[in-house]
């Protein structure tokens, strides 16, 4: 493929990092020893004509990112094993395969959305998983009134979003969760939230840790930050509970690893720092 027939990006703001995923999904499956095994990266970027160097992304920071991804998988994974027919609802989803990357049996409904001009995008970039009978790809602004309504309530259901919550305001978050935690109790459903924050020490010093540059060319901000995992358990007593919770200090490595000892032990200095990425799974508590 030519570089006059490979998509133009020409999506901004906080959809424009995207690419910051893709790039690190890339950087990491050039390596003899991946840490997220994502065959479907290299064919998505592939077909884009894009200037990946100039995202100005360290080896840290994108072996953080792909190692989220990884235990993101992990914990989804979780909860389908635990709920074989269940509704996975992909929230931000981007150019993310995350369906493609894991076991999905005959019972899983999967649902990615994203903004319709990311989902445009997606549509001509990255294929649908092989085999799935029941996937949907869904356009959802989650700041419009009722973006749940269309949502089946027949299974238990996991909302997962990854690489979403740095990008809202705090009250922005609150209301967004307190819409989902609605849905359940409406429909009395079972189920779980499973997503990721960034600690108040990366927001805060965001241009001096290597990921101010990146983010000047989306022109996007991190905005949130998560006080500690159980962090929705104080917004919301008695409606969700705190299952689980990894930060950048619990990756583990494959042998053979591409990421320096130096750089394993950075990440779990962050961890104690606050420096960090959270990674939790919530339940969703029944009422």
């Amino acid at each position: 493929m030519t570089s006059a027939t490979k998509e133009k990006i020409t999506i901004t703001g906080v959809q424009a990092t995207l690419m910051m995923c893709v790039a690190c999904r890339l950087r990491d499956n050039n390596n003899p020893v991946p840490l997220l095994e994502d065959p479907v990266a290299l064919s998505t970027a592939g077909q884009i004509d894009y200037d990946w160097d100039a995202l100005h992304i360290s080896d840290i920071n994108a072996a953080r990112m792909v190692l989220r991804s990884r235990q993101m998988d992990r914990y989804t994974g979780d909860f389908i094993a635990a709920n074989p027919r269940c509704t996975v609802l992909h929230l931000a989803c981007g150019l993310d395969a995350r369906a493609q990357r894991l076991a999905l049996g005959p019972g899983v409904r999967w649902i990615d959305s994203d903004l319709p001009d990311v989902v445009e995008l997606r549509r001509r970039l990255v294929p649908e998983p092989e085999g799935m009978i029941d996937y949907q790809l869904l356009s959802t602004d989650i700041l419009e009134a009722g973006w749940l309504d269309s949502t089946p309530t027949d299974r238990p259901l996991a909302v997962v979003f990854e690489g979403l919550t740095m990008y809202l305001a705090e009250d922005t978050m609150r209301d967004f969760v307190s819409g989902i935690l609605e849905h359940f109790r409406k429909h009395q459903l079972g189920g779980q939230l499973i997503f990721d924050a960034l600690g108040s020490r990366v927001v805060d010093r965001q241009d001096s840790i290597g990921w101010g540059k990146t983010l000047s060319m989306s022109g996007a901000r991190f905005t949130w930050a998560m006080n500690g995992g159980d962090q929705l358990e104080k917004w919301f007593p008695g409606r969700v509970k705190l299952k689980k919770e990894a930060g950048s200090g619990d990756f583990d490595f494959p042998t053979g690893t591409y990421v320096p000892m130096f750089s394993r032990f950075l990440l779990r200095l962050m961890q104690m720092l606050n420096d960090m990425t959270y990674m939790v799974v919530y339940d969703v508590v029944s009422e």
